[in-house]
């Protein structure tokens, strides 16, 4: 079965009016990180917050990481809409046990905050990974924007190893 995906990726960096320390007004990119809502089966889940560039992805990954879904084949759609910052997920016969497992919200701390669903410890023995030799193992994706798959210090495609070299990318730094 085939997950039904928008392809709604927004722009990773917008233009910012600054103040140097000379005073000069100058503009600068920044990041354009921004908050998307996720809804499951219309229910209001979670604000994540992202750059955009696969949101859909992110999603996704965000409810097999939580343990919300056990795999991608429970989900019909994601559809992401950048005008009210929002990602509905159409799942294929509703998520089991949602109210249980969205009851308890941890708070996590370290280098941001977060939030995590539920005793996700309490599953931890049944985790089994596949073997690396299974080619089912691994995820793959085309690679969409931002930097080459080798730049800066690690083989860019220039002479300047200091400097990307990918025609998309608006920072032109060590990526």
């Amino acid at each position: 079965m085939t997950v039904r995906l928008t392809q709604a990726s927004a722009p990773l960096m917008q233009t910012i009016a600054v103040r140097d320390e000379f005073g000069a007004e100058r503009e600068i990119s920044i990041p354009a990180e921004r908050a998307l809502t996720v809804f499951v089966d219309k229910r209001e889940l979670v604000t994540l917050m992202t750059l955009g560039a696969a949101p859909e992805l992110l999603v996704l990954g965000y409810l097999r990481n939580q343990r919300l879904v056990e795999g991608v084949e429970q989900i019909d759609s994601v559809t992401v809409d950048w005008d009210v910052q929002a990602a509905a997920v159409a799942t294929r016969g509703g998520v089991e046990r949602f109210e249980e497992k969205t009851a308890k919200r941890v708070v996590t701390t370290g280098c941001g905050q977060g939030t995590v669903f539920g005793d996700m410890m309490a599953d931890l023995d049944r985790i089994a990974l596949p073997p690396a030799s299974d080619p089912g193992a691994r995820l793959s994706q085309p690679r969409s924007t931002g930097c080459s798959t080798r730049c800066a210090a690690r083989k860019a495609p220039t002479n300047r190893p200091d400097r990307c070299t990918a025609a998309r990318c608006s920072a032109r730094t060590n990526c």
